[in-house]
């Protein structure tokens, strides 16, 4: 009875020690296999399998626990491009389209665009996990729109404005099925050969036009400073002889001053010595001419006798002896001829006394000595002389 009444106990044990072993394994496998990550470039929503639904909640770059039966379905966090072209790697060929004028353009582009995190679970539950698909259907309808309203020189004359009238465009259409277009790149225009080589020539054309415009401006530019230039050259001239002109002007109107001043004090000097020995006005110019004769320092000295006296031509030295016997000096007085042939003839001219100097002293001498007139002819003065 006992050996019968263990065999129970036994069984429990072994039954409990099994579920217990079978629920660690279990937990273990749960725990092992509930877990999910996502790398730093990626937005995630958890997808249970059996439901066959999404959560809403969006979850960051990380290892999280979801479940045996749910996963994460990533998307993208950094910029994601689509590219029409024939390159390896591009997500769809080349658009193909006509100008605005109907020829045929074939288009290479790329864009890139942007996944807006709260609208995430918005563009799953539209679009599921085909939403570029979608994106790429969307972008060729809006870009092949854009371009078909322009005419084939603007490809070439208005390429950046046309990028951007494409990214404008592209970025409200696609705005629609939660995505944001970061940038825009034309990567080529293909139209038909014999339009791109009359597009070239044109160019070229074109390009020859404005460096003619450059080259007929900087002409210009260097007429106008070539005229400059010789404005301020005659302007200089122009001052230059304004200057000359009024220097000339001023040094006459001191030598005019000056000689106005030296003409008036031998007017001055003339009259004292007119009043101071009684001359006539014919005996000053005697005088005077006598004066003049002495202070002449030539060795052969040419006189003409007035003809009353004796016609004749003296030729001999200039001495004060041939002076005093002459008749033209008899009507001078003898205080003055005593004082022309006693002053010492003068070897240069610089040694010779100014004769206005000579005449304001002769009028100050006549001051303190008495004069005697002069006889009015030439014979009186003679017989007083004997």
């Amino acid at each position: 009875m006992l050996t019968i009444g263990r065999v129970p106990t036994d069984i429990k044990t072994l039954v409990f020690a099994g579920i217990c072993a079978t629920s660690a394994l279990t937990f273990l496998f749960l725990f092992a296999f509930g877990w999910d990550a996502l790398t730093p470039t990626q937005y995630g929503l958890l997808y249970n399998k059996i439901t066959k639904k999404y959560d809403d909640k969006i979850y960051e770059a990380g290892r999280h626990y979801v479940g045996v039966y749910r996963h994460f379905v990533p998307f993208p966090k950094t910029l994601v491009t689509i590219e029409f072209s024939h390159n390896r790697g591009a997500t769809a060929l080349p658009l193909e389209t006509r100008t605005r004028e109907g020829l045929a353009l074939e288009l290479e582009l790329s864009f890139q665009y942007q996944l807006n995190k709260t609208t995430i679970p918005s563009l799953n539950a539209e679009f599921l996990t085909d939403y570029q698909d979608t994106f790429v259907r969307v972008a060729r309808e809006s870009v092949l729109q854009t371009a078909s309203g322009y005419i084939a020189t603007a490809w070439f004359s208005m390429r950046g404005d046309i990028a951007t009238h494409m990214l404008t465009a592209l970025n409200a259409d696609l705005s629609i099925v939660y995505a944001n277009i970061v940038a825009l790149q034309i990567l080529s225009i293909m139209l038909p050969d014999s339009w791109e080589n009359a597009i070239e020539l044109t160019q070229i054309e074109q390009q020859n036009i404005k460096k003619s415009q450059f080259l007929q401006n900087a002409t210009l530019v260097r007429a106008l400073t070539n005229q400059t230039n010789f404005e301020a050259a005659a302007n200089i001239t122009m001052i230059n002889a304004n200057a000359t002109a009024e220097c000339i002007y001023w040094q006459n109107v001191a030598k005019m001053a000056a000689l106005n001043y030296t003409q008036t004090a031998v007017a001055v000097a003339y009259a004292a010595l007119k009043s101071a020995f009684n001359f006539s006005a014919a005996q000053l110019v005697e005088y005077l001419t006598i004066k003049a004769v002495k202070l002449h320092n030539t060795t052969r000295i040419v006189l003409s006798v007035d003809s009353n006296a004796s016609s004749s031509s003296v030729s001999s030295s200039s001495s004060s002896s041939s002076l005093s016997s002459s008749p033209s000096s008899a009507s001078i007085p003898r205080s003055a001829l005593r004082r022309i042939q006693h002053e010492p003839e003068s070897e240069s001219e610089s040694d010779v006394e100014p004769t206005s100097s000579l005449f304001l002293r002769l009028a100050s001498r006549s001051n303190s000595s008495a004069v005697p007139r002069a006889s009015s002819s030439p014979s009186s003065a003679a017989a007083s002389a004997a």
